[in-house]
Formats: structure tokens, sequence, C-alpha cells
């Protein structure tokens, strides 16, 4: 029996203890690249964000290096040493 906070996807059932499966959307990567680039442009080149926002690491770090050739500039991107942060900066 399933409480009304439940709900049938496909042959799985999500509830509230259960995350849905990420989608797989090509276009993804590359808007987060554009919304990197209009941080990099906008914030005295550079972006700084909390890993806890962030679902993926690689993926955000992939992707401020394609902004970085979006917008014809070296980036170089990191992670703090206790893992809190992942910043990129226009290395040129």
């Amino acid at each position: 029996m399933r409480t009304k906070r439940e709900q049938d996807v496909g042959e799985v059932i999500v509830g509230p203890w259960s995350r849905q499966a990420p989608t797989t959307d090509k276009d993804e990567p590359e808007r987060l690249a554009k919304a990197i680039a209009d941080q990099i442009t906008t914030g005295q080149c550079s972006v700084v964000r909390w890993t806890s926002s962030i679902d993926d690491v690689e993926t955000w770090r992939k992707a401020a290096r394609r902004a970085g050739r979006i917008l014809g500039v070296s980036i170089r991107t990191g992670v703090s040493d206790d893992r809190t942060r992942v910043w990129a900066i226009d290395a040129s």
C-alpha cells in the first residue's frame, strides 16, 4: 500500500526517502558552461561555489573549462583542501 507522498515512476516507486535518477540532458553541460561564462565575466574574472550546492564537482570543473573556451580565455579550476569550495579563475 502506498502513501500519498509516494508515486510510481515507471517500475520504481519513489517516495520521500529516495531521489529520482538524474535525467540525461545533453544540453545541460552547455547551459552550465554558459552560466559559468556569464559569472566569470561579471564576477571579476573568477567564480567560487560551495561544493554542497553542486551535484558533481568534476562536471562543474569541466563546464568551467568549457566556459573558458567559449570566452576564448584560459581557465584554471580547483577544489579547496577541505573540499568545501570549488573555483574557476581566468588565468590569461
